[in-house]
């Protein structure tokens, strides 16, 4: 009998950002800073009330705190990444030194466990830095767990106590405050202590079904004011970590649930409503797709709805005068108008609704008369602390052609990968059959940015007479989950007064349809698609920096999914105080969302579902709202590991070894688990 062995080793190493870790080597940095100032009696009293800002214009300090908003277990990767561009490299390295020295010993001691045989040998962590909070990594026989510590530094800040949220007179603005109680005099008059405030939101005032502690400001004063941060409708609870340069206690115990007087208020109706590509089907019916741009609302969009029936054209005409009007009216006047808008809807009328999620702006209808006119009105709706809310409604009129042979869109076949195939359309092989697509695009190229040009000299639709065109470029779907780049502008409008245009700003390995009507009309004179190359792919006036021009966020996609980006070195370090991290599946009606600390730029996601394109976004909250948003997808592989290879190699088991029978231990790992699958072959 003959024996395979097949041994995999799964190793999970993620370190995430510890909040306190980070504010003690801010901490550190401000301290010097005071040392460095201790003989200069005006610049002592300046560190009282301005020392952040001193900090950040001082070349040493700010140097100083640079590593301290990352997260790094090794010094010599600190350095390399964090220093390369501080006007202080050496500060900037010896806070590397120091950031690598308090990631591997936090305060206290390991307490002593009697019965040491009841731990499994398992490596729970490897550094104090591995566990959460103030727990250190304790060893115990063959098994690293995390446990509190043991005594108490006489030199550690107290745990503050009595917090307290009160609503300011401006709207969606609160002040925290906090007490810090039996100070010693040198705590006192220390200006390097910093406070790290966290917060957890829900829908309820139960604390077991909010978010995650997540931190939202670090200050050094005992007190925190939030700006058009918090959300009406949320409950939310704080708590607060004192720490100073030796390190921290940890952090208070949370607040009263907390909520905004203001009222959460359903989402306004869905803006950029538009009608896309239309095709006839064989059996002689039309699909029409719609799309909007989400609406704004106080809580998180949980889906659509979306709703047709059958109208006539003399209702269509009378809303597209009224919407006509309304552009030109002053706001007294369109008062009058809200009134008349509200008589338009399909209450009461035979229809068809869908219900879409959140993630996805346009839907197609199907099944559509020939030689018809549709109303189509579709709302978002949310989950609050009262129950669902429905927003207001947005309304567009579909009208549809007559069904002609060659008007019929020839279905493509489908391909064992699971993406489309292109077969040429009606249109497409005979132009002369619609001579209004009459449209030459050029191919995407790169010159400083991916553009392309297009013109309709051979469509009737230019004429000898001067007209103005508006061009529509409207980006479909992206292979993004490659590397690329992305220009973040999923519309693109241009107005131009010849039969000729330029679209910059697009976006690689990308579908576009192409929308051209005259100024002034809705009607679409003019519509065709076309497909962007990926960068590698793409013709260029010179070589493409495709590396450099790699989408800011990315991902690795293996058993689990860890994605990164790149801060934007517009936003100063210190505005940026968190990022907001949506995931959206076409199979899951909801959106993950997840806020980060600011020197978190990595989030890990487990147990997706296999072989499903997901996006996600990435939006860097500030002190002064919400920055620019960033998106990409991925696609997860096929669950291999889980149900073929076990079932491959039957007689699978799992073997956990001490920490000492392999020299792994030694790694930075949270993590090792040997996995040893052993088949028997005759």
């Amino acid at each position: 009998m003959l024996w395979t062995i097949l041994i995999l080793l799964l190793f999970t190493c993620t370190s995430s950002a510890d909040e306190l870790i980070s504010a003690r080597c801010q901490s550190k940095c401000l301290r010097d800073l005071e040392l460095h100032y201790q003989n200069d009696q005006e610049q002592r009293r300046n560190l009282k009330h301005h020392i952040i800002q001193i900090c950040k214009d001082d070349a040493t300090c700010s140097a100083c705190t640079e590593p301290c908003r990352e997260t790094f277990t090794d010094a010599n990767s600190c350095k390399e990444s964090a220093c390369k561009d501080t006007l202080d490299n050496i500060a900037c390295e010896k806070s590397c030194d120091y950031l690598q020295r308090i990631y591997t010993e936090k305060p206290g001691a390991c307490p002593k466990i009697k019965n040491q045989s009841n731990y499994e040998c398992t490596a729970l962590c490897h550094l104090d830095g591995d566990c959460p909070e103030t727990a250190k990594c304790c060893s115990y026989g063959c098994s690293r767990q995390c446990v509190l510590p043991k005594g108490r530094d006489p030199r550690l800040l107290p745990i503050p106590g009595t917090i307290s949220v009160q609503e300011r007179k401006r709207k969606r603005s609160i002040i925290i405050r906090w007490v810090m109680q039996k100070l010693t005099r040198e705590q006192n008059a220390a200006n390097s202590n910093l406070y790290v405030v966290q917060w957890r939101w829900g829908l309820h005032p139960d604390g077991d079904s909010m978010t995650e502690w997540q931190t939202v400001t670090v200050r050094n004063k005992p007190y925190a004011i939030l700006k058009h941060l918090l959300s009406p409708g949320r409950y939310y609870q704080f708590r607060v970590g004192a720490v100073s340069v030796h390190g921290s206690l940890g952090f208070s115990q949370p607040s009263l649930p907390f909520k905004l007087s203001k009222e959460a208020r359903a989402p306004s109706s869905p803006r950029d409503i538009s009608l896309g590509a239309s095709k006839l089907t064989p059996i002689g019916l039309w699909n029409q797709i719609v799309q909007w741009t989400p609406p704004a609302s106080d809580l998180p969009i949980k889906n659509y709805q979306l709703s047709w029936a059958v109208s006539s054209a003399s209702e269509a005409n009378a809303f597209e005068e009224m919407m006509r009007r309304r552009a030109t009216l002053t706001t007294h006047e369109k008062r009058s108008l809200d009134e008349e808008e509200e008589a338009w809807g399909i209450d009461g009328r035979d229809r068809h609704s869908v219900i879409v999620p959140s993630h996805t702006t346009q839907s197609e209808l199907s099944g559509l008369f020939p030689n018809s006119v549709y109303i189509v009105e579709i709302h978002a709706s949310v989950d609050s602390s009262e129950g669902e809310l429905h927003g207001e409604k947005g309304i567009i009129f579909v009208r549809t052609l007559n069904a002609t042979t060659s008007d019929i869109v020839k279905e493509a076949p489908i391909d064992e990968t699971g993406f489309d195939l292109a077969v040429p359309t009606a249109s497409e092989e005979d132009d002369d059959a619609n001579y209004d697509n009459n449209i030459d695009i050029q191919t995407p190229f790169f010159d400083g940015e991916l553009q392309t040009s297009v013109n309709w000299i051979n469509s009737r639709a230019c004429s000898p007479e001067k007209k103005t065109f508006v061009v529509t470029a409207k980006r479909g779907t992206c292979r993004e989950y490659q590397f690329n780049q992305h220009s973040d502008t999923p519309i693109q409008e241009m107005r131009v007064d010849e039969c000729s245009a330029t679209i910059r700003g697009l976006t690689f390995d990308c579908d576009y349809t192409l929308e051209i009507r005259e100024a002034g009309d809705s009607k679409v004179i003019i519509t065709t698609t076309f497909s962007t190359k990926p960068c590698d792919a793409t013709p260029a006036h010179g070589a493409i920096p495709c590396l450099s021009l790699a989408t800011p966020v990315f991902c690795i996609v293996h058993a689990t999914v860890s994605c990164h980006w790149v801060r934007d070195r517009g936003i100063t370090a210190d505005t940026v105080i968190g990022y907001r991290a949506a995931l959206s599946s076409p199979v899951r009606d909801d959106t993950n969302i997840t806020i980060l600390p600011p020197q978190t730029r990595e989030v890990h996601y487990e147990n997706l579902v296999p072989s499903t394109m997901y996006t996600l976004q990435i939006q860097p909250i500030t002190n002064r709202g919400m920055g620019k948003a960033l998106s990409t997808n991925f696609v997860t592989h096929a669950r291999i590991l889980d149900e073929n290879v076990i079932e491959r190699f039957p007689g699978g088991e799992i073997i956990e070894l001490p920490l000492e029978a392999s020299s792994i231990s030694l790694l930075p790992l949270s993590t090792s688990v040997l996995l040893i699958l052993l088949a028997g072959l005759l």
